[in-house]
């Protein structure tokens, strides 16, 4: 079974090729951009002669794709980036005058993915969905997607707007976790899927830093976490009332139990034991964690940690601790460096202190 962080990186993987945003014609039409407006500067003394592309001819090669675009940027006619012998620079041309206009309909002038790009870019830098609706399908969804990402999915009058299933799932998803996150009423859990979706569970990680589920991202693969039962799980902390409505059987007793205000009535021993009728190795030591888990937060003592074989388990048992208490020293007790320094990090996320500093 794939451990948590295998998990972690194939959800990342998972993300990236689903939230991929190209950004290098955004870079290439920044310098285009402001090579144009150098020209624009040193040839303004005669500008009035450059009144067409043929002005151009006048400035040396090397400059003259930069002074078509500065003439095409300062007249905002799109037909002069034409041009431009260089197709990636005419493209950069042609977006560099749809953003300033912030009109996606500019990049009609170029076609496939230059067009998409230059629509995406657009959309994205001037935090309008609409603009997306050029577009077709697939490149449709994941432009307006991003957008409303930027957004922080704070308007989720959008996402009926998106034409595929999945983006809309996505959007409606994390609209309703940015809601349940800004009003801090849990009651929004219940709009997010009850199925398993590793995608939107990793989105909802990057959508809320300071959160990490009681058993960490390996959750998800071993029993079944869905999206709904983390968004509850997330508020487990201010409330422990709403670890009772998570419907995977083995998070709830790990959300009740160790992530929340810690249970100080039950026998160690005979907690270990029952452990031992788990019906899989993943649940048992699940199972194990949820244990020590609790018992390292009743006394504060990070050596409970040590009891748990899962090194993945150990680790959440480390972090759960150290971020419960905002104290990053419990994170020195975990060996490699690069994961203390995680475990720091998430100590800072969480709002707790550096106690170390």
């Amino acid at each position: 079974m794939p451990g948590a962080n295998e998990k972690a990186g194939s959800y990342s993987n998972t993300m990236s090729s689903m939230l991929q945003f190209e950004q290098n014609p955004r870079r290439r039409m920044l310098i285009l951009l402001a090579v144009a407006l150098v020209v624009v500067a040193v040839l303004g003394i005669f500008a009035a002669s450059l009144s067409s592309a043929g002005g151009c001819n006048a400035v040396l090669s090397a400059q003259r794709f930069g002074c078509i675009a500065a003439l095409a940027w300062h007249t905002g006619n799109v037909a002069l980036c034409s041009k431009i012998g260089n197709q990636g620079a005419m493209a950069s041309c042609v977006t560099a005058i749809a953003e300033e206009k912030e009109n996606s309909t500019y990049c009609s002038a170029l076609g496939g993915n230059y067009r998409t790009n230059c629509v995406d870019n657009v959309s994205y830098s001037s935090s309008k969905p609409s603009l997306c609706n050029v577009l077709e399908g697939n490149n449709q969804s994941l432009c307006m997607y991003n957008v409303i990402a930027k957004l922080n999915f704070s308007d989720q009058s959008y996402c009926p707007a998106i034409s595929e299933i999945p983006y809309k799932v996505m959007c409606y998803a994390q609209s309703y976790y940015g809601l349940a996150l800004s009003t801090g009423n849990y009651s929004y859990c219940s709009y997010l899927p009850q199925s398993e979706n590793a995608t939107i569970a990793y989105a909802m990680e990057l959508q809320n830093p300071s959160y990490r589920s009681s058993a960490g991202s390996i959750l998800t693969g071993v029993i079944n976490a869905t999206p709904r039962d983390l968004c509850y799980d997330s508020f487990s902390r201010k409330d422990q009332a709403s670890c009772s409505y998570i419907s995977s059987q083995a998070l709830r007793s790990v959300c009740s139990s160790s992530y929340a205000q810690p249970n100080t009535t039950f026998s160690v021993q005979a907690e270990v034991a029952s452990c031992s009728n788990a019906t899989t190795t993943q649940l048992k030591d699940l199972c194990y964690f949820g244990v020590y888990a609790n018992q390292a937060l009743i006394t504060g003592n990070e050596t409970w940690c040590g009891q748990i074989a899962n090194q993945s388990y150990m680790r959440s048992c480390i972090v759960n601790l150290a971020t419960s208490s905002s104290n990053d020293l419990y994170c020195n007790a975990l060996q490699n460096s690069s994961q203390a320094a995680s475990c720091m990090e998430e100590v800072q996320l969480s709002g707790g202190a550096s106690a170390g500093g």
